[in-house]
Order: C-alpha cells, then sequence, then structure tokens
C-alpha cells in the first residue's frame, strides 16, 4: 500500500507537470498502480517462501470439490454485487457529463469509505467461526461490536465525505458542484447504510451462509437493473438513481436482518448446524 502510493505520487501527481495530456497522465495514474501490484506480489511471495506456506500437500477430491463449491458461490455473490455497482455507474454515464462527473466524485466518496469499512468485514469473516465455535454468547457479542464499530465509522466518515464532495475540490465546475450538493444526503445515507451491511455480510460469511449471499445478491441485482432501466428510460434525474441505490443498502440490510432472526445462529441449537456447515468447507482432508 505504501509503494503504492508512493509511485501514484511520484508517478501521478509529482510528474502532472510533465504530462503533455489527460491520456499521458491517466497512463501514468495506470502504470503506478500496476507497478504497485507487481511490488506487492514479489513482497507477498518472497514471504511465502520465507514461511514456507507454498509447500503443501495437494487436497483430495472431495475436499477440493468443496472448496469450488464454495467458491463458486462467494464468486456468484460477488460478482452480482460489483455488477449491481456497474450497472449503476452505467446508467449515470447515459444522462451527460456533468451528472456522470458528479456520480463518479460521489461513488468514489462512497468507495473511499468502504474501504476503510474493510477491516470490520474481515474481522467479522475470520474471528466468527473461533467465537462461535467457543459459545453462543461469543459469537453475538463479536456481532455486536462490530456492527457497533462499523455504525461509529460510518458517522465518522460519512459527514466529512459528504461535506468534501460539496466543495470546489474535485471539480470547479459550478454545474458539477451543484449536482454533487444535491447527491450528498443521498451519500451520507448510503455510506451509513453500505458501511452497516458490509460488516453483517462478513458476520454471514464467517458463519458460511454463503448460498443465502449469492441468492440475495443476484436477485437485488436483478431489482436494480429495472430501477436503472425505469430511470433512464423514463428520463428521470441521477438524483433518483441515488434514492435507488441508498434503498438497494437499505434493503440488504433488512434482508440480512430477517435472516439472521429467521435462523437464529447465536441459539446453541442452530450453532451446531453453523458449525456443520463450517466443517463442510474444510479442504484439509477427506
Amino acid at each position: 500500500g505504501a509503494v503504492t502510493f508512493a509511485l501514484l505520487i511520484a508517478l501521478g501527481v509529482g510528474g502532472a507537470g510533465l504530462h503533455s495530456s489527460l491520456n499521458a497522465f491517466i497512463v501514468a495514474v495506470a502504470s503506478a498502480t500496476v507497478l504497485g501490484y507487481v511490488v506487492t506480489a514479489m513482497v507477498f511471495l518472497r514471504q511465502m517462501l520465507r514461511d514456507k506456506i507454498t509447500d503443501f500437500a495437494w487436497p483430495g477430491w472431495g475436499a477440493l470439490k468443496r472448496l469450488l463449491i464454495t467458491n463458486g458461490w462467494q464468486l456468484l455473490g460477488s460478482s452480482m454485487r460489483q455488477l449491481t455497482y456497474a450497472i449503476m455507474s452505467i446508467t449515470a454515464a447515459t444522462m451527460g457529463v456533468a451528472p456522470c462527473a458528479a456520480h463518479k466524485i460521489a461513488y468514489e466518496g462512497y468507495w473511499f469509505a468502504g474501504f476503510l469499512i474493510e477491516p470490520c468485514f474481515t474481522a467479522a469473516n475470520s474471528l466468527m467461526p473461533t467465537e462461535l465455535m467457543a459459545s453462543p454468547k461469543r459469537g453475538k457479542q463479536l456481532a455486536v461490536v462490530i456492527t457497533g464499530m462499523a455504525l461509529v465509522l460510518s458517522v465518522v466518515l460519512g459527514i466529512p465525505i459528504a461535506w468534501l464532495i460539496t466543495q470546489p475540490i474535485f471539480t470547479a465546475d459550478p454545474a458539477i458542484i451543484a449536482i454533487t450538493t444535491l447527491l450528498a444526503p443521498m451519500l451520507f445515507a448510503k455510506c451509513i447504510l453500505g458501511n452497516i451491511v458490509y460488516p453483517v455480510e462478513g458476520i454471514l460469511t464467517g458463519m458460511g451462509d454463503y448460498k443465502y449471499l449469492a441468492v440475495v445478491h443476484t436477485c437485488n441485482c436483478a431489482l436494480m437493473v429495472l430501477w436503472g432501466h425505469v430511470v433512464r428510460t423514463q428520463g428521470l434525474g441521477i438524483e433518483y438513481l441515488w434514492i435507488g441505490m441508498v434503498a438497494y443498502q437499505g434493503l440488504r440490510l433488512v434482508e440480512h436482518y430477517v435472516r439472521i432472526a429467521w435462523t437464529k445462529p447465536f441459539s446453541e441449537q442452530n450453532r451446531v448446524k453453523v458449525l456443520k456447515r463450517l466443517a463442510e468447507r474444510d479442504v484439509s482432508g477427506d
């Protein structure tokens, strides 16, 4: 991360005066990012070789099959979620330069907040199996702590990010700033809901509920495709697209709440089912 940031500053921002065109600047930033990925891969590989992580025995077919099924559900869910975001951006691109630029600025603010919430998702995903195995109470406590932390971080991050997009920082175009100002309250709401939903999905992932997440993301994607079509064909403004995006995050939160309330994974009886589901994904052997 530090190397990539340094390369971005050196090749992108630092060398901005040397770039004769916007295209050259974009190439410089892209090159910095790629070089950062290469350095990261080399560091990871060196660490893996030093710790002899690469020395392992291939699992049997039964364990490999379980891994492929698990990753398949995860891939489907992740693909549908990202496709939803891509379709919203494609819809915004059909509305003209100013709405599309405003959408991009607001969206970058949302993604920035989302990346800072990433540790909550990772903690939920990695720690939930251990805590749930210890006791249902500890699993529930972990879920409450992570969700509460995500809520606090969402508010702390959402307020300045929503304010920043209303300022002439990313652009001096008054038309674009007027639209980003209109979108600022929706961005704040999206940050709150979206950055709570993400760790909750980490909790569900940590409990091995991949199939549910894949199905619900696929259904939600279909709904958002329909909403994007309505916004585009009816000539609605960019604010209506963002109202749908905020509602999308709220829908996910309600869906996951209902799922947890229905399956009761933190009860002693259902905890056994969850642990059995987690055991089925184990690829350490047949």
